[in-house]
């Protein structure tokens, strides 16, 4: 303004300049921004599945999904879902039917899978449900399968029959039984949950949640007697098998004697079913110790309980994982330690001849537990017997699974 010479940049020429600049920079931060938030949000739902939330694992995958990116690596857990919801008839349907509608609107399915997805019935039909899912991915239904149900097939070990001695001391009774099947792992949070969550009582994983929380692959602790027999009868009518136990809750069990148990359901043994039961406490000792294949260790498959399980000196007061540490003769996990589990059996003094197939005294104020837990150190030597009242529960307690061959 001066009469001096200037020279300046065109302003369209710098907008420009400018203008493609942020464009980059933002394109760059929001993707950077984004994926970070997938992979956030995506840890936290693997969380949610393992601790068992599924009602707040289906908002994070809602949110996962209006993302826009990677849902091909959602499939896994739409699957999951979608499977639970089924098998659990979890909010009579609307659970995985929403999950069904939010998958086959997701572009990640074939034609004809989504096609399939929109003409399922509604209220779902678990059959049509079922095969749809397989088709869809048979390896991951298959793993689905074992996480929730644990198949007869894959975990059900098969112990031979014969003779042994148990127990220690005055104790100590030559024992006879016939061939049986036992689990080699307990029963974890997932299967047992799928129980809850199935029979309306999934309240009961956040009233009955042990201080280090629930976690699927974990051993279920906080369970009574009563509920781990229910659980079997649950089971074997999930997988077509005769229930192993006639339940009447309408009458009250006259060799029950303890004052205080306010259930005292009348519980028999079906003899000859097929389904899944509670082990007699025989066959719990006898398949702990390794059946035909015990080399007379102090703790299931070892005499360092340090190998075998965890228990007061390595546990940090709290359960582990199933099968972490090493098995016994058998193949069996968490013998020793992990959890203290049910019998079959009235804790009482055991006659000096052990008729073979003993099921334990005719009546009793308390049921047998097996194996120590967590919480306890001398308690999880093989021969070491524990009682409690059945209707009782508390956070080293659990059980598994037996079944006649």
């Amino acid at each position: 303004m001066d009469g001096q010479k200037a020279t300046r940049l065109s302003h369209d020429v710098l907008a420009k300049v400018i203008r493609e600049r942020y464009q980059v920079l933002t394109e760059a931060k929001l993707k950077e921004t984004t994926e970070g938030y997938f992979n956030e949000l995506k840890k936290k739902l693997e969380q949610q599945i393992y601790q068992l939330q599924y009602g707040e694992a289906n908002a994070t995958l809602e949110e996962l999904l209006q993302l826009g990116i990677r849902r091909e690596e959602l499939q896994p857990f739409l699957h999951e879902l979608v499977f639970f919801g089924t098998e659990t008839n979890y909010n009579k349907g609307a659970y995985a039917g929403s999950l069904i509608q939010k998958w086959v609107e997701s572009n990640l399915l074939s034609d004809s899978l989504k096609t399939e997805g929109v003409n399922l019935p509604f209220p779902l039909d678990k059959a049509k449900t079922r095969q749809w899912l397989k088709r869809i991915n048979p390896n991951r239904y298959d793993s689905l399968l074992k996480r929730y149900y644990a198949p007869a097939g894959s975990v059900m070990v098969e112990i031979p029959g014969g003779k042994l001695k148990i127990g220690e001391g005055k104790e100590e009774r030559l024992a006879e039984t016939s061939g049986f099947r036992l689990a080699n792992v307990p029963t974890t949070w997932w299967e047992y949950g799928l129980f809850l969550f199935a029979s309306g009582r999934e309240n009961e994983l956040t009233e009955k949640a042990p201080s280090w929380g629930v976690n699927g692959d974990h051993p279920a602790v906080n369970v009574t007697w009563y509920d781990a027999v229910e659980y079997c009868n649950w089971l074997s009518e999930a997988q077509g098998l005769e229930k192993a136990y006639r339940i009447d809750k309408s009458k009250k069990a006259p060799n029950n004697t303890s004052e205080n148990d306010e259930i005292k359901w009348l519980m028999e043994r079906a003899p000859g079913a097929g389904g899944y039961r509670l082990p007699t406490e025989v066959e719990w000792e006898f398949a702990a110790r390794g059946g035909l294949k015990s080399k007379g260790f102090q703790y299931a498959g070892s005499d360092n309980p340090d190998k075998v399980g965890w228990y007061g000196e390595n546990s940090n007061n709290k359960t582990h994982p199933v099968g972490e540490k090493d098995p016994n003769e058998l193949g069996l996990y968490d013998m020793s330690g992990n959890v203290d589990e049910w019998c079959w059996d009235w804790y009482d003094e055991s006659p000096q001849k052990l008729p073979k197939d003993f099921a334990g005294a005719a009546k009793g104020d308390g049921r047998v537990l097996r194996g120590g837990s967590w919480n306890y150190d001398e308690v999880s030597r093989v021969p070491v017997r524990v009682d409690y009242f059945p209707s009782y529960w508390y956070n080293c307690g659990g059980f598994r699974l037996a079944q006649d061959l």
